[in-house]
């Protein structure tokens, strides 16, 4: 409506959508005038045509910056996936293992080096309490291949793997260290919890399809620790700050296109898997909801935008399209 004025044309309704809030807004330029040749040139239709797919982006790129940079303002936590101890629920918070305070992986790596017992202090809502518990660590294995070594070896769903040629795999990325370091057809010593019992045996391993190293066949579902399965809220922030990089190629594009169905926002478990620091420290959930209306915002005025160019009549796009080509 805007450029219509600058351009002299008559804008015959103007309005904004609402349901409770508004949602958007509509603009209808007189058409006799905005397609007369003698009024306009090509190139100010143009302009007119493509204000509002140009408006669409322009808004998701404020309200995602804003977005990413209200997310440094969340302290990720180690979180409880998968729970077989009593008394530990599934999605509580670790705050500390061994009186080492934990956010990630490379803490959890670093508190359980040394002791042979796990002392857990864990978040359950409004309680924290300390729990004591046998020290047992490694990888657990969520299914296997089939025909792969991890199979013929006799390696199964629900397994444990705890050490590969006598190294420590406290963590996931401990695992894939040691995986890197074997080459194919190299046969490893593994040991093997299978929630009774430790056994070790040999595994034969073939070629990874990811580059020339050694592959069991095996797909890990998180790190295991004493009868519970960890998960890091922080790879959610890694993911979701990853979104700018990820336009730089096609796949990346697809990824991105494919985030609303992925992630809904923060609200539910996730609200309790970050802290929020700074000047949000004492605002409760405020920060959440800020991050949901910028991320919706965001992405509602991308996809509009994206429909909105595509080179069909009535959209934005097609008028474009049929201007260029006249």
């Amino acid at each position: 409506a805007i450029l219509c004025r600058v351009e002299g044309v008559k804008v015959k309704a103007l309005g904004v959508l609402l349901a409770l809030i508004p949602i958007g807004g509509f603009a209808e330029p007189d058409e006799s005038e905005l397609m007369d040749e003698k009024k306009l040139k090509r190139i100010q239709r143009i302009r007119i045509f493509s204000a509002g797919v140009i408006s669409n982006f322009i808004v998701a790129l404020i309200t995602f910056s804003a977005f990413f940079y209200f997310l440094g303002f969340l302290q990720p936590h180690v979180v409880v996936v998968d729970s077989k101890v009593e008394g530990i629920k599934n999605g509580s918070v670790i705050l500390s293992i061994n009186g080492v305070r934990v956010y990630d992986e490379d803490d959890v790596q670093r508190a359980l080096k040394f002791d042979d017992v796990v002392y857990l202090q864990i978040r359950q809502g409004s309680e924290v309490k300390t729990v004591k518990l046998r020290k047992i660590t490694g990888v657990y294995v969520v299914g296997i291949l089939e025909g792969y070594p991890a199979e013929n070896a006799g390696i199964k769903k629900g397994d444990v793997i705890m050490t590969v040629n006598g190294i420590e795999t406290l963590t996931l990325k401990d695992f894939m260290s040691v995986m890197k370091s074997t080459r194919p057809n190299e046969t490893v010593t593994v040991s093997i919890y299978d929630g009774e019992s430790i056994r070790t045996i040999n595994v034969t391993l073939t070629r990874s399809p990811h580059g020339d190293y050694g592959f069991m066949g095996v797909l890990i579902g998180g790190d295991y620790l004493s009868g519970i399965v960890l998960g890091y809220s922080g790879r959610l922030l890694t993911n979701l700050k990853s979104i700018p990089t990820q336009l730089l190629n096609f796949k990346g594009w697809l990824y991105v296109i494919a985030m609303p169905f992925m992630f809904q926002g923060f609200s539910g478990d996730l609200l309790n898997y970050f802290t929020p620091t700074g000047f949000w420290r004492d605002l409760g959930s405020m920060i959440f909801y800020l991050l949901n209306i910028l991320y919706w915002i965001g992405w509602i005025n991308f996809y509009v935008g994206l429909f909105n160019c595509l080179p069909a009549i009535p959209l934005d796009g097609g008028r474009v399209f049929q201007e260029s080509l006249m």
